[in-house]
C-alpha cells in the first residue's frame, strides 16, 4: 500500500511546478546535508509530528534522500484522518502555497516548489520531491502503464 501512495504521490508531484522553497519543520527541497543535520542532529526520529500529527509507526520511519549533497526527497506516513490538519498546517507556515485539495489528494504549490498529500484508508502520505526525482517518477510510472494508458497526465 505505500509503495502504490508513493507512485500516486510521485505521478501527481510531476505533473506540478516544484522544487523549491516550501517549509516543512525546516525541511527544504535543497537544502545541504550540512543545513539538514543542523536541523535535525539524530535525523528524523519516529516521533516527528506536523501540528501534532504523529509519523505513524508500523511504516517507515520518515524518510530522506540526498543527492550530490542536496535533500531531493522527504516523505512521512501518518494517520488517515491527519490529512485535513496536515494540509493546514503546511499551507499556513507557507502563505504563498495554493492547493488543489480534495478529501483524498492535494497538490500544493507555489512559484518555486511543491508537496503532494495523499490519503489512502487509514494513511496519509506527504511527499517533498525535486524536479528531477518528479520527471524520472512520471517516467517510471508510464513505464508501469498499458500502452495508450496516459492516466490524464
Amino acid at each position: 500500500m505505500t509503495k502504490t501512495l508513493l507512485l500516486l504521490a510521485a505521478a501527481a508531484l510531476a505533473c506540478a511546478s516544484h522544487a523549491g522553497d516550501i517549509r516543512i519543520r525546516d525541511i527544504r527541497i535543497g537544502m545541504t546535508v550540512k543545513e539538514f543535520d543542523a536541523a535535525y542532529p539524530k535525523g528524523v526520529e519516529p516521533g516527528f509530528a506536523i501540528a501534532g500529527a504523529n509519523a505513524r509507526s508500523g511504516f517507515a520511519p520518515p524518510a530522506v534522500q540526498f543527492r550530490n549533497g542536496k535533500l531531493e526527497q522527504f516523505s512521512a506516513c501518518f494517520a488517515g484522518q491527519d490529512f485535513e490538519r496536515i494540509r493546514r498546517a503546511v499551507v499556513a507556515k507557507n502563505p504563498s502555497v495554493q492547493c488543489a485539495a480534495k478529501e483524498r489528494f492535494a497538490v500544493c504549490h507555489d512559484d518555486e516548489g511543491g508537496f503532494v498529500l495523499t490519503r489512502s484508508g487509514s494513511t496519509t502520505l506527504l511527499l517533498l520531491q525535486s524536479r528531477r526525482m518528479a520527471a524520472e517518477a512520471e517516467r517510471a510510472l508510464v513505464e508501469l502503464l498499458p500502452e495508450g494508458d496516459s492516466t490524464g497526465m
